[in-house]
């Protein structure tokens, strides 16, 4: 009686880890949203977003837009769909090189970029590139975000 009694339980747990396993694979993944990310570590503001050639490539919707426009230049160390990921990097350079790394917002197409500062000028941004390229990635590049 108690084989039956055993494998009747582990028949009840195998059913049930099946089950789970189903959920999982089947189940779509939550989509992340600005909601998700630390205020900390994304720009707030309403922004037109072009490459430093000029490229537009995400315009944010109009709300209130104010009449001044304002630019900010950040230098992109890496660019991944994984926010997770991209906490991380940054988080290991702040500590690894004791500077302000942030994660912006996704992009369009679900990509997070870990930039290295915020620059005001693209003059100075590409005074910092040179050595960002040369330290951490030789593949860093500029975006720049109008801000209404």
């Amino acid at each position: 009686m108690k084989e039956v009694a055993s494998i009747i339980g582990g028949f009840i747990v195998a059913a049930f880890l099946a089950i789970a396993a189903l959920y999982v694979f089947t189940v779509p993944p939550k989509d992340i949203t600005l909601k998700d990310i630390p205020a900390g570590l994304t720009p707030q503001a309403n922004i037109t977003e072009t490459d430093t050639q000029g490229n537009t490539l995400v315009k944010s919707p109009d709300k209130e837009v104010d009449k001044k426009m304002q630019d900010n230049y950040y230098i992109i160390v890496g660019s991944v769909r994984d926010l997770s990921w991209a906490k991380q990097r940054a988080e290991e350079l702040i500590n690894v090189y004791n500077t302000n790394f942030i994660v912006l917002p996704p992009t369009a197409k679900g990509y997070y970029r870990v930039s290295c500062g915020n620059y005001s000028t693209l003059e100075e941004a590409k005074s910092t590139i040179k050595n960002i390229r040369v330290n951490i990635n030789p593949n860093a590049w500029i975006l720049r975000l109008t801000r209404y």
